[in-house]
């Protein structure tokens, strides 16, 4: 028995694309006819809530009769059955993206997991029995997510890694299980929680990634987060005498390793609010088309919105870029760039305003002069 999904891929797709920086969302397999590989696979296919673990490449050979829905499936095996593409592994699901859009990529929820297990005789191989499975976007297409709530009946799905042994996916998976078996909710998600703290902790900023390793100098480094909508991208943030980067911990849009942009290049900095607290800072560049390409490792769109851990931190790193986009002025000289450059931080001001209207205007919804929508709106603004 199959049924839809009640979360449409295509409408989450289309109110993120109108918004959001493509190569932050865009990544994956897919290849049909020898044509160039499509980017399929999205951050948007993360659950509310779920977070990006890591990927490797494998090949997976399904079910006996498992794929008779998808025309074209079969053909896309190999002699042997399998199929070629990533496992992505995610905190609440696994994911098989295959290489060929034929295919549809197929997730298995971790609390539906009934049996996780090594292959005796074959250090790169385990399998899999998962009771429900989701089918997201066969030959490509955006159509509504297809859930199989029967996928015990179809049996072990096999797994191949493809260049390291299996324990590198059975050792978080089998710990993301079991935190999945907890009953509390509450727990569940705490323990949820510390996983991501830790593994955003671990994370170090590459200085192979500065655009000039030999000359530039880091004066702020700290976990932050890109966020746009229905998107959260974890990663560092790193500011040097010269440029802003933000490095994902895992290139799954498979974009760059890190992005970028020149201060010289930067209008503004606002302090902003991420989920009601002081946390968020969004830098606006002085035009869209300065943003460069993602190719190139710069930033897409005419803003970025990062979101630090703490209102300490995020003072910091507004305090550090503040200095810098003045040293940077000073550093060019006289002219048109040095004026930009060294309003940035005037604009700044300006444009967060310093009179109180967060205040204000919560005070007005206590009394009933603000509507409850028009007050979530300016929240959100």
């Amino acid at each position: 028995a199959r049924g839809c999904c009640t979360r449409p891929g295509k409408m989450l797709e289309e109110i993120a694309a109108r918004y959001a920086p493509q190569d932050m969302l865009r990544s994956g397999g897919g290849r049909v006819d020898g044509a160039e590989r499509s980017r399929r696979f999205s951050l948007l296919h993360l659950d509310e809530g779920e977070d990006y673990v890591g990927d490797w490449q494998a090949s997976m050979r399904a079910p006996e009769g498992s794929l008779d829905p998808y025309p074209g499936a079969v053909a896309a095996a190999d002699s042997n059955g399998k199929l070629r593409g990533r496992i992505r592994l995610l905190s609440c699901s696994v994911l098989f993206d295959p290489d060929d859009i034929v295919v549809p990529m197929l997730k298995f929820p971790l609390g539906s997991v009934r049996r996780l297990e090594a292959l005796g005789g074959s250090a790169d191989a385990f399998e899999l029995v998962c009771a429900r499975t989701v089918a997201i976007r066969p030959g490509g297409r955006d159509v509504d997510y297809t859930v199989d709530p029967d996928a015990l009946k179809l049996g072990a799905w096999r797994f191949n890694l493809s260049h390291q042994p299996a324990g590198k996916v059975l050792e978080p998976l089998g710990q993301l299980i079991a935190i999945h078996q907890i009953k509390s909710t509450p727990e569940r998600r705490s323990a949820l929680e510390t996983l991501r703290v830790a593994r955003e902790d671990s994370a170090v900023f590459n200085r192979r990634n500065l655009t000039d390793p030999e000359t530039e100098s880091v004066c702020f480094e700290a976990p932050a987060a890109a966020i746009c909508p229905l998107v959260r991208e974890p990663g560092r943030l790193a500011l040097t005498d010269r440029r802003i980067y933000f490095q994902p911990i895992n290139d799954a849009t498979g974009g760059c390793a890190a992005r970028s942009h020149g201060l010289a290049g930067i209008g503004a900095v606002l302090r902003r609010r991420c989920a009601l607290r002081q946390t968020g800072l969004e830098v606006f560049f002085k035009a869209r088309g300065d943003a460069g390409d993602a190719d190139e490792g710069t930033f897409l769109g005419p803003s970025v919105l990062l979101e630090l851990r703490s209102e300490s931190e995020r003072e910091a790193c507004v305090q550090a870029m503040f200095g810098a986009l003045a040293a940077t002025a000073l550093r060019r000289g006289d002219g048109d760039d040095k004026a930009i450059t060294g309003g940035a931080v005037a604009g700044s001001a300006l444009l967060e305003g310093k009179i109180g209207w967060l205040e204000a205007t919560t005070a007005a919804w206590r009394r009933g002069a603000v509507s409850n929508l028009d007050y979530l709106l300016y929240l959100n603004a």
